[in-house]
Protein backbone atom coordinates (compact mmCIF):
# COMPACT_ATOMS: atom_id res chain seq x y z
CA UNK A 1 0.00 0.00 0.00
CA UNK A 2 3.19 2.45 0.62
CA UNK A 3 4.34 1.94 -3.01
CA UNK A 4 1.39 2.36 -4.47
CA UNK A 5 0.97 5.78 -2.27
CA UNK A 6 4.43 6.68 -3.80
CA UNK A 7 4.23 5.98 -7.13
CA UNK A 8 1.02 7.69 -7.09
CA UNK A 9 2.32 10.72 -5.44
CA UNK A 10 5.17 11.07 -8.30
CA UNK A 11 2.47 10.72 -10.79
CA UNK A 12 0.64 13.99 -9.27
CA UNK A 13 4.25 15.67 -8.92
CA UNK A 14 5.87 14.92 -11.93
CA UNK A 15 2.72 14.08 -14.32
CA UNK A 16 2.13 10.65 -15.83
CA UNK A 17 4.08 8.48 -18.10
CA UNK A 18 4.33 4.96 -19.49
CA UNK A 19 6.96 4.30 -16.79
CA UNK A 20 5.28 5.66 -13.92
CA UNK A 21 2.02 3.55 -15.27
CA UNK A 22 4.09 0.10 -15.45
CA UNK A 23 5.33 0.78 -11.75
CA UNK A 24 1.79 1.88 -10.81
CA UNK A 25 0.14 -1.21 -12.54
CA UNK A 26 2.65 -3.82 -11.15
CA UNK A 27 2.31 -2.28 -7.56
CA UNK A 28 -2.03 -2.19 -7.76
CA UNK A 29 -1.33 -6.36 -8.63
CA UNK A 30 0.75 -6.86 -5.70
CA UNK A 31 -1.57 -4.84 -3.23
CA UNK A 32 -4.71 -6.60 -4.71
CA UNK A 33 -3.33 -9.75 -4.43
CA UNK A 34 -1.81 -9.16 -0.86
CA UNK A 35 -5.76 -8.04 -0.12
CA UNK A 36 -6.87 -11.33 -1.63
CA UNK A 37 -4.71 -13.00 1.09
CA UNK A 38 -5.88 -11.27 3.58
CA UNK A 39 -9.57 -11.93 2.89
CA UNK A 40 -8.85 -15.29 2.79
CA UNK A 41 -7.01 -15.36 6.28
CA UNK A 42 -9.85 -13.85 7.84
CA UNK A 43 -12.88 -15.50 5.73
CA UNK A 44 -11.21 -18.80 7.15
CA UNK A 45 -10.68 -17.24 11.07
CA UNK A 46 -14.73 -16.38 10.80
CA UNK A 47 -15.86 -19.59 9.22
CA UNK A 48 -13.89 -21.88 11.56
CA UNK A 49 -17.20 -22.37 13.95
CA UNK A 50 -19.35 -22.15 11.34
CA UNK A 51 -17.28 -25.22 9.86
CA UNK A 52 -17.54 -27.53 12.51
CA UNK A 53 -21.02 -26.62 14.28
CA UNK A 54 -22.98 -25.14 11.41
CA UNK A 55 -24.78 -27.97 10.05
CA UNK A 56 -24.79 -29.83 13.59
CA UNK A 57 -27.95 -29.65 15.60
CA UNK A 58 -25.73 -27.93 18.48
CA UNK A 59 -26.51 -24.67 20.64
CA UNK A 60 -24.41 -22.84 18.59
CA UNK A 61 -26.42 -23.82 15.44
CA UNK A 62 -29.84 -22.76 17.18
CA UNK A 63 -28.32 -19.41 18.83
CA UNK A 64 -26.71 -18.28 15.05
CA UNK A 65 -30.48 -19.05 13.53
CA UNK A 66 -32.52 -17.35 16.38
CA UNK A 67 -29.62 -14.01 15.89
CA UNK A 68 -30.16 -13.88 12.37
CA UNK A 69 -33.99 -14.61 12.88
CA UNK A 70 -33.76 -11.36 15.19
CA UNK A 71 -31.63 -9.25 13.36
CA UNK A 72 -32.65 -9.83 9.88
CA UNK A 73 -36.99 -9.52 10.22
CA UNK A 74 -38.47 -6.44 9.02
CA UNK A 75 -40.19 -4.87 11.93
CA UNK A 76 -42.14 -2.03 10.03
CA UNK A 77 -41.87 -0.05 6.96
CA UNK A 78 -42.59 3.21 6.00
CA UNK A 79 -44.60 4.20 3.50
CA UNK A 80 -44.60 8.02 2.88
CA UNK A 81 -45.98 9.78 5.92
CA UNK A 82 -47.49 6.37 7.34
CA UNK A 83 -45.30 3.62 9.22
CA UNK A 84 -46.47 0.24 8.70
CA UNK A 85 -46.19 -2.03 12.25
CA UNK A 86 -48.69 -4.49 11.53
CA UNK A 87 -46.85 -8.09 9.87
CA UNK A 88 -49.95 -8.73 8.17
CA UNK A 89 -50.08 -5.20 6.68
CA UNK A 90 -46.00 -5.33 5.87
CA UNK A 91 -47.25 -8.90 4.07
CA UNK A 92 -49.43 -7.19 1.57
CA UNK A 93 -47.38 -3.51 1.38
CA UNK A 94 -44.72 -5.81 -0.07
CA UNK A 95 -46.76 -8.29 -1.75
CA UNK A 96 -48.72 -5.15 -3.91
CA UNK A 97 -45.45 -3.50 -4.16
CA UNK A 98 -43.91 -6.42 -6.43
CA UNK A 99 -47.41 -7.06 -8.05
CA UNK A 100 -47.58 -3.60 -9.58
CA UNK A 101 -44.06 -4.43 -10.99
CA UNK A 102 -44.39 -8.20 -12.48
CA UNK A 103 -48.19 -7.50 -13.10
CA UNK A 104 -48.26 -4.64 -15.13
CA UNK A 105 -51.30 -4.21 -17.88
CA UNK A 106 -51.19 -4.53 -21.33
CA UNK A 107 -50.82 -0.77 -22.37
CA UNK A 108 -49.71 -1.57 -26.06
CA UNK A 109 -51.35 -0.22 -29.15
CA UNK A 110 -52.14 -1.75 -32.31
CA UNK A 111 -49.67 -1.05 -34.90
CA UNK A 112 -47.98 -2.59 -38.31
CA UNK A 113 -44.33 -1.85 -36.58
CA UNK A 114 -43.81 -5.63 -36.27
CA UNK A 115 -45.59 -6.53 -40.05
CA UNK A 116 -43.37 -3.47 -41.54
CA UNK A 117 -39.76 -4.84 -39.25
CA UNK A 118 -39.65 -8.62 -38.84
CA UNK A 119 -39.00 -10.56 -41.48
CA UNK A 120 -39.98 -14.12 -42.21
CA UNK A 121 -36.80 -16.41 -41.87
CA UNK A 122 -37.84 -19.69 -40.23
CA UNK A 123 -37.90 -22.18 -42.96
CA UNK A 124 -39.71 -25.47 -42.91
CA UNK A 125 -36.32 -27.34 -41.98
CA UNK A 126 -36.21 -25.15 -38.85
CA UNK A 127 -39.83 -25.77 -37.87
CA UNK A 128 -39.26 -29.70 -38.35
CA UNK A 129 -36.27 -29.77 -36.02
CA UNK A 130 -37.50 -27.05 -33.65
CA UNK A 131 -41.00 -29.46 -32.92
CA UNK A 132 -38.90 -32.83 -33.51
CA UNK A 133 -39.29 -35.13 -29.89
CA UNK A 134 -35.84 -35.25 -28.65
CA UNK A 135 -34.04 -38.28 -28.01
CA UNK A 136 -33.84 -39.83 -24.53
CA UNK A 137 -29.67 -39.90 -25.12
CA UNK A 138 -30.01 -35.79 -25.88
CA UNK A 139 -32.31 -34.94 -22.98
CA UNK A 140 -29.31 -37.12 -21.38
CA UNK A 141 -26.23 -35.07 -22.53
CA UNK A 142 -28.55 -31.59 -21.73
CA UNK A 143 -28.73 -33.12 -17.90
CA UNK A 144 -24.92 -34.12 -17.83
CA UNK A 145 -23.93 -31.05 -18.81
CA UNK A 146 -25.49 -28.79 -16.04
CA UNK A 147 -23.58 -27.48 -12.71
CA UNK A 148 -23.70 -30.52 -10.51
CA UNK A 149 -23.46 -27.90 -7.50
CA UNK A 150 -26.00 -25.39 -9.10
CA UNK A 151 -29.26 -24.34 -7.21
CA UNK A 152 -31.80 -26.82 -6.70
CA UNK A 153 -35.22 -27.26 -8.32
CA UNK A 154 -38.54 -26.79 -6.06
CA UNK A 155 -38.02 -30.29 -5.55
CA UNK A 156 -34.65 -30.02 -3.83
CA UNK A 157 -32.60 -31.81 -5.95
CA UNK A 158 -30.01 -30.02 -8.11
CA UNK A 159 -27.78 -31.80 -10.73
CA UNK A 160 -25.54 -33.40 -8.86
CA UNK A 161 -28.61 -36.24 -8.00
CA UNK A 162 -29.71 -36.31 -11.21
CA UNK A 163 -26.42 -37.24 -12.65
CA UNK A 164 -25.01 -39.25 -10.03
CA UNK A 165 -28.83 -41.56 -9.80
CA UNK A 166 -29.68 -41.45 -13.34
CA UNK A 167 -30.05 -45.05 -13.57
CA UNK A 168 -32.77 -44.59 -11.44
CA UNK A 169 -34.76 -41.12 -12.40
CA UNK A 170 -33.62 -41.21 -15.95
CA UNK A 171 -36.47 -42.63 -17.58
CA UNK A 172 -38.78 -40.20 -15.44
CA UNK A 173 -36.81 -37.55 -16.55
CA UNK A 174 -37.00 -38.61 -20.38
CA UNK A 175 -40.77 -39.35 -19.99
CA UNK A 176 -41.27 -35.89 -18.32
CA UNK A 177 -39.54 -33.82 -21.32
CA UNK A 178 -41.05 -35.96 -23.88
CA UNK A 179 -44.37 -35.35 -22.80
CA UNK A 180 -44.13 -31.60 -22.94
CA UNK A 181 -43.19 -31.81 -26.70
CA UNK A 182 -46.38 -34.56 -26.96
CA UNK A 183 -49.09 -32.39 -24.45
CA UNK A 184 -47.29 -28.99 -24.27
CA UNK A 185 -48.06 -28.85 -20.78
CA UNK A 186 -46.04 -27.80 -17.81
CA UNK A 187 -47.26 -28.65 -14.38
CA UNK A 188 -47.31 -24.97 -12.14
CA UNK A 189 -43.82 -23.57 -11.06
CA UNK A 190 -41.74 -26.21 -12.46
CA UNK A 191 -39.12 -23.52 -13.90
CA UNK A 192 -39.09 -22.14 -10.63
CA UNK A 193 -35.51 -21.21 -9.25
CA UNK A 194 -33.71 -21.79 -12.28
CA UNK A 195 -30.86 -19.17 -12.18
CA UNK A 196 -28.76 -17.63 -14.63
CA UNK A 197 -25.46 -17.33 -14.64
CA UNK A 198 -25.59 -13.56 -14.02
CA UNK A 199 -26.56 -14.11 -10.55
CA UNK A 200 -23.63 -13.91 -8.35
CA UNK A 201 -25.01 -15.57 -5.23
CA UNK A 202 -25.19 -18.79 -6.80
CA UNK A 203 -22.03 -18.72 -8.86
CA UNK A 204 -19.19 -21.69 -7.28
CA UNK A 205 -16.75 -19.14 -4.71
CA UNK A 206 -19.00 -16.08 -5.32
CA UNK A 207 -21.61 -14.27 -3.12
CA UNK A 208 -23.90 -11.57 -3.91
CA UNK A 209 -22.14 -9.65 -1.09
CA UNK A 210 -18.85 -9.43 -3.21
CA UNK A 211 -20.92 -7.26 -5.83
CA UNK A 212 -21.42 -4.56 -3.32
CA UNK A 213 -17.34 -4.75 -2.29
CA UNK A 214 -16.20 -4.72 -5.57
CA UNK A 215 -18.40 -1.68 -6.69
CA UNK A 216 -17.71 0.41 -3.42
CA UNK A 217 -13.76 -0.69 -4.21
CA UNK A 218 -14.24 0.48 -7.22
CA UNK A 219 -15.96 3.81 -6.52
CA UNK A 220 -13.08 4.57 -3.93
CA UNK A 221 -10.34 3.94 -6.83
CA UNK A 222 -11.79 6.92 -9.27
CA UNK A 223 -9.32 9.59 -7.76
CA UNK A 224 -6.59 7.51 -8.85
CA UNK A 225 -4.61 8.25 -11.85
CA UNK A 226 -4.99 5.54 -14.42
CA UNK A 227 -4.46 5.51 -17.85
CA UNK A 228 -7.19 6.59 -19.61
CA UNK A 229 -9.01 8.61 -17.55
CA UNK A 230 -11.87 6.75 -15.02
CA UNK A 231 -16.00 6.27 -15.53
CA UNK A 232 -18.44 5.21 -13.89
CA UNK A 233 -21.89 4.11 -14.77
CA UNK A 234 -24.82 2.98 -12.85
CA UNK A 235 -27.12 1.07 -15.19
CA UNK A 236 -30.65 -0.32 -14.25
CA UNK A 237 -31.61 -3.00 -16.05
CA UNK A 238 -33.97 -4.38 -13.89
CA UNK A 239 -37.71 -5.21 -14.94
CA UNK A 240 -35.92 -5.01 -18.79
CA UNK A 241 -37.50 -8.88 -19.59
CA UNK A 242 -40.22 -8.71 -16.88
CA UNK A 243 -42.28 -6.06 -18.27
CA UNK A 244 -41.87 -7.52 -21.98
CA UNK A 245 -45.69 -8.05 -23.08
CA UNK A 246 -46.52 -11.36 -24.66
CA UNK A 247 -48.54 -10.44 -26.82
CA UNK A 248 -45.79 -8.31 -28.35
CA UNK A 249 -43.59 -11.39 -28.17
CA UNK A 250 -46.05 -13.96 -29.74
CA UNK A 251 -46.52 -11.49 -32.71
CA UNK A 252 -42.35 -11.21 -33.42
CA UNK A 253 -42.49 -14.70 -33.37
CA UNK A 254 -45.13 -15.27 -35.45
CA UNK A 255 -43.74 -13.07 -37.83
CA UNK A 256 -40.43 -14.79 -37.85
CA UNK A 257 -42.31 -17.72 -38.99
CA UNK A 258 -42.46 -19.95 -35.39
CA UNK A 259 -44.66 -22.55 -36.03
CA UNK A 260 -48.14 -22.07 -33.54
CA UNK A 261 -47.56 -25.23 -31.74
CA UNK A 262 -43.53 -23.86 -30.85
CA UNK A 263 -45.29 -20.01 -29.87
CA UNK A 264 -47.56 -21.92 -27.89
CA UNK A 265 -44.52 -24.28 -26.17
CA UNK A 266 -42.75 -20.50 -25.25
CA UNK A 267 -46.03 -18.63 -23.90
CA UNK A 268 -47.01 -22.14 -21.30
CA UNK A 269 -42.99 -21.36 -20.21
CA UNK A 270 -43.74 -18.26 -19.81
CA UNK A 271 -46.78 -18.56 -17.91
CA UNK A 272 -45.38 -21.74 -15.53
CA UNK A 273 -43.19 -19.28 -13.71
CA UNK A 274 -44.89 -17.95 -10.96
CA UNK A 275 -43.46 -15.80 -7.83
CA UNK A 276 -43.79 -15.50 -4.61
CA UNK A 277 -42.06 -12.89 -2.14
CA UNK A 278 -40.54 -13.76 1.39
CA UNK A 279 -41.07 -11.76 4.14
CA UNK A 280 -39.62 -12.55 7.59
CA UNK A 281 -39.30 -16.51 6.61
CA UNK A 282 -42.72 -16.80 4.72
CA UNK A 283 -43.17 -17.01 1.55
CA UNK A 284 -46.39 -14.36 0.62
CA UNK A 285 -47.99 -14.63 -2.87
CA UNK A 286 -48.64 -16.88 -6.04
CA UNK A 287 -46.78 -20.28 -4.71
CA UNK A 288 -44.27 -20.47 -2.48
CA UNK A 289 -41.63 -22.20 -4.52
CA UNK A 290 -40.32 -19.36 -6.29
CA UNK A 291 -38.50 -16.76 -3.80
CA UNK A 292 -37.15 -13.13 -4.74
Amino acid sequence: MDEVNRIQHLIDSEGFSDQLYMQDLEAQLLLTKALNFQEQLWKEKARDQNFVNGDRNTAYFHRVFKIRAATKSISFLQDGDNVITDPTEIEMHVLSYFQAIFSMDNNCALNTLVDETIPSLVTDADTHMLMRLPLSSEIKDVVFSLNGDGAPGPDGFGGHFYQTFWDIVGVNVVNSMQDFFLDGRLPSSITSQIISIEQRGFVRDCNISDCVILASEAINSLDKKQYGGNIALKVDISKAFDTLDWNFLVMVLRNFGFSPISINWIVEILKSALLSVLVNGKAIGVTPYFLI
